[in-house]
């Protein structure tokens, strides 16, 4: 498992297509927070860091989760993978963990963002504007099982999708919903009470944990095979 974890962290350093993405939006991102530090347009801030949290949990775990298994038949190396002394259920767990933790990083990055440019671009005492309840609650509650569930639809996809090209496409369309559904449980939680939050974060859990269930038994060798894309 630790060799397939291995195995994508380099080919990720190597995904230059996936780094210019996410700069990308990053840095326009990024602009947006800068402009409204320069014009005072404090509750802005919030909004935008949400924004770009959601972005960055949701458009990572589907870019990483779709070619999980899809990227394996176009490169040919799908049998090689299911050669590794590791069961099915133990490669998808890598390749899982292998998003949720690429995925929060962007999160905690995109958090990060806000208080650096604050700092660096007005007083201290605004930093109350990007960190707060919604972006918290946003970053520490609302995204992570948002991670699991949209990985583990996209592996689930990528596992059966006949090329690179169909699995992006349709994981794509489920992180579009998935985002939908995300900002506006992050806005919800950041006006609900403690008792509320910890019942809509514990629903959230175990809608990620029934996805993943569902995607556990639905991932195989024979499946793997049988859909690879040649």
């Amino acid at each position: 498992v630790r060799l397939v974890v291995s195995h994508e962290l380099a080919l990720l350093a190597r995904n230059s297509i996936m780094w210019f993405r996410f700069a990308i939006f990053y840095l326009v991102f990024s602009a947006v927070l800068v402009r409204a530090v320069t014009r005072a347009e404090w509750e802005r801030l919030t909004i935008t860091l949400v924004g770009l949290m959601v972005l960055a949990a949701v458009g990572i775990a589907t870019a990483l989760s779709a070619e999980a298994f899809a990227q394996e038949k176009e490169r040919g190396t799908m049998e090689a993978l299911l050669l590794v002394p590791a069961s099915a259920a133990a490669l998808l767990r890598a390749k899982l963990a292998y998003v949720v933790v690429a995925a929060m990083c962007g999160v905690l990055l995109s958090l990060a963002t806000g208080p650096l440019i604050v700092l660096a671009m007005s007083d201290a005492t605004n930093i109350a504007y990007t960190l707060n309840r919604a972006t918290l609650v946003t970053a520490f509650i609302a995204c992570p099982p948002s991670i699991v569930i949209t990985g583990s639809l996209g592996i689930l996809i990528s596992c059966r999708a006949r090329s690179l090209q169909t699995a992006s496409a349709a994981a794509t369309l489920s992180a579009i919903a998935g985002m939908l559904v995300v900002v506006s449980a992050a806005y919800a939680l950041s006006t609900s009470s403690i008792i509320v939050t910890a019942l809509v974060a514990a629903a959230a859990w175990l809608a990620a944990f029934m996805v993943y269930r569902v995607t556990r038994a639905s991932v195989s060798p024979q499946v793997m095979i049988r859909t690879r894309g040649r």
